[in-house]
């Protein structure tokens, strides 16, 4: 995607884990849902990529070719069973990536970018981030100074981009493994699991 980013600079790998851990947005079972549940109205012509890999192209055993040297491996199965997250820092020309490949099941389902800098990005700055990812999908018309979109490909995998203090560029990837994945999920962690007869119910306090 930032293929426009020519020169990277090497830096060590950081071992803090609570700084990974936070930056996962899926951190519930609901957040999870949110993301099988995207969509969006918004279409483009060509197929939606990361990393210049299509979304059902990427395998947590091809990872390590296909991107480079992972960063941090979160196992969240304490939270969501099966979900397990890969981390990739870059830095290229004044920015700093921080790439995640979400895994459930060992099925890729989801993926995400955060943009930041060592000062606070300008619009100028998040134009041009955006600038690279829509030079992918020439059909899709943004007005300028407009960071926050999503669209789809003929496939129904989404690009959706959000700011706050910094950019982030979220993908979700729909194809028939992830479908297997969400159909599975639905009959397993998101069954809400029955009371056992010694808990109290919300019923009775309110």
């Amino acid at each position: 995607m930032f293929s426009f980013f020519r020169k990277q600079i090497k830096k060590p790998v950081t071992k803090n884990a609570s700084f990974y851990e936070r930056e996962n947005p899926i951190q519930s079972l609901d957040d999870l849902k949110n993301v099988f549940n995207k969509k969006a109205t918004l279409q483009t012509q060509y197929k939606i990529t990361y990393q210049g890999l299509g979304l059902n192209e990427i395998q947590s055993k091809k990872l390590s070719k296909q991107v480079g040297e992972v960063s941090y491996i979160s196992n969240h199965e304490e939270k969501i069973p099966g979900h397990t997250i890969y981390y990739y820092k870059k830095h290229v020309e004044k920015f700093s990536l921080l790439l995640q490949f979400h895994f459930l099941n060992d099925v890729f389902f989801f993926a995400t970018t955060k943009v930041s800098a060592e000062s606070l990005i300008s619009d100028k700055e998040k134009q041009k981030v955006l600038d690279q990812l829509l030079r992918h999908y020439p059909d899709i018309e943004i007005p300028k100074n407009k960071f926050t979109y999503e669209f789809s490909d003929p496939k129904g995998n989404v690009v959706s981009t959000r700011e706050h203090i910094y950019i982030y560029i979220d993908y979700y990837a729909n194809n028939p493994e992830v479908e297997k994945v969400k159909a599975q999920a639905k009959t397993t962690i998101f069954l809400e699991k029955p009371l056992a007869p010694h808990e109290e119910r919300l019923e009775n306090f309110i």
